[in-house]
């Protein structure tokens, strides 16, 4: 018979990364957006708010696995405007959403197996790095706060309920569809810009701020593979080597044959997430013991793929 899985946020990056590898593997994916939800069944209007319209998709298409993606982003050069917003709108689509399935898991079809995409930012400002799944977790912004409740309701409906539940700690990782908001798209378009003499300069943020960055398809792989185990645990998945902003600059350049220093400007005041004092870096070991995951891109792969991409003005 033919598995089904639900892909809650099937309109981003992982989404997109997410469906595919799903497809290949010859499983019938219902994919909900922000316009609704579609798949094999014609497309209509759904909200994961609702937790009846939940219940009701989760009893007609019965699914083997949720993905539940669902992210309320912005980056770090963004300002957050009104906390209390922010945390209003990060709750209800990282949290509200996330038990409307769990609930429907519970009520309709207990058989289901939910992954939640967490993030890194749940660590907060961390006591240690790299991070392990026994690291403290003490976020201090709406997004960490607010997946890190996301976290503790798959560890209660997992132990009050028995309910297949994991989450996946999410470090940074990307591709060419990342919003060009965030810095690794801004400097890959930036790059293809102005090799095409489109642009001269790009503003950043701090060069020498480090980040542990991964390939968008190498986590989505990650994702399926944790829902394979026979028991649900929660992992960190992450490359485990940090790379500084300034690294991923020069081998974007280079790749054009540009040097960066004649288009770069930094201006540290861009950002306005409060500076860590030690780095967000991952270490997945134990997803890499318990699944076999490896990572098939490196860090140079990625700079390659999202600058060439921008090149050749392709869609991934």
């Amino acid at each position: 018979m033919q598995r089904c899985a639900i892909v809650v946020g099937a309109g981003g990056q992982d989404g997109h990364y997410l469906c595919r590898e799903l497809t290949t593997r010859g499983d019938r994916v219902v994919r909900i957006a922000r316009t609704g939800v579609y798949g094999d069944m014609a497309k209509r209007p759904f909200d994961v708010l609702n937790v009846d319209a939940v219940a009701d998709l989760v009893r007609e298409v019965l699914p083997d696995e949720i993905y539940y993606l669902a992210a309320h982003h912005h980056s770090s050069q963004e300002g957050t405007g009104s906390l209390r917003a922010l945390l209003d709108e990060s709750y209800e689509i990282h949290c509200v959403g996330l038990q409307n399935c769990l609930n429907a898991m519970s009520v309709v079809r207990r058989e289901t197996r939910l992954f939640y995409a967490a993030s890194s930012l749940i660590f907060g400002d961390p006591a240690e790095s790299p991070q392990t799944e026994d690291t403290p977790m003490a976020p201090f912004c709406a997004y960490g706060v607010t997946k890190l409740n996301g976290v503790g309701l798959c560890r209660a409906y997992r132990v009050n309920e028995g309910l297949f539940a994991c989450a996946g700690i999410l470090y940074n990782h990307e591709s060419p569809l990342r919003h060009r908001d965030f810095v690794t798209r801004k400097i890959a378009c930036a790059v293809a810009d102005i090799y095409r003499e489109r642009g001269s300069r790009l503003e950043l943020g701090a060069l020498d701020a480090q980040v542990d960055w991964s390939a968008a398809e190498d986590v989505v792989r990650a994702m399926m593979a944790m829902l394979s185990l026979d028991e649900p645990r929660d992992f960190i998945v992450a490359s485990g080597v940090l790379h500084t902003v300034r690294d991923f600059v020069v081998r974007a350049f280079s790749l054009v044959g540009l040097d960066y220093r004649d288009h770069i400007l930094e201006f540290p005041g861009i950002l306005h997430r409060p500076l860590r004092k030690r780095p967000l870096c991952g270490d997945s070991r134990r997803l890499r013991t318990a699944t076999g995951w490896q990572p098939k891109l490196s860090f140079d792969d990625l700079v390659e793929l999202m600058v060439r991409t921008e090149l050749s003005g392709e869609k991934q």
